[in-house]
């Protein structure tokens, strides 16, 4: 994402942010600045910086955002909204194998197998055996 993205996001909570507030505020779900920061899991000072786009919203704050006031959120062409951050299920774990080594062994070719010989220093050899088994 460029840097100014970061600036867009900003902008863009921001007047989400107010607007909900605004509309909570008229509903009467909530009284002043204080309530609506509590909702969030914030203090007021923090719900400030967040109204005037000088902080970045963290994962945690969107998400309660998202659920709590609904609030959508436009980034990076996508639409934040609550099913963005919805639970995603654990991949099921796959058993691991193994294959005894005398089977694997007969698996072999000529193309699974690589040896290199070379000087190491005066005297010494290196010999590197490379096998692919898998």
């Amino acid at each position: 994402m460029p840097r100014d993205a970061d600036g867009a996001l900003k902008a863009e909570f921001a007047r989400e942010l107010r607007s909900a507030y605004k509309q909570a505020k008229k509903k009467g779900e909530v009284r002043n600045a204080d309530e609506f920061a509590r909702t969030l899991g914030m203090r007021r000072a923090n719900l400030y910086k967040y109204f005037s786009a000088r902080s970045k919203p963290t994962p945690e704050v969107l998400r309660r955002a998202l659920s709590k006031w609904e609030v959508v959120v436009h980034y990076g062409g996508l639409e934040l909204n609550e099913s963005a951050f919805a639970a995603v299920g654990r991949p099921a774990a796959v058993p691991a194998t193994q294959l005894p080594l005398p089977l694997a062994i007969r698996k072999l070719t000529r193309n699974d197998i690589a040896v290199d010989v070379g000087p190491k220093r005066p005297n010494i050899i290196e010999l590197r055996l490379k096998i692919r088994l898998g």
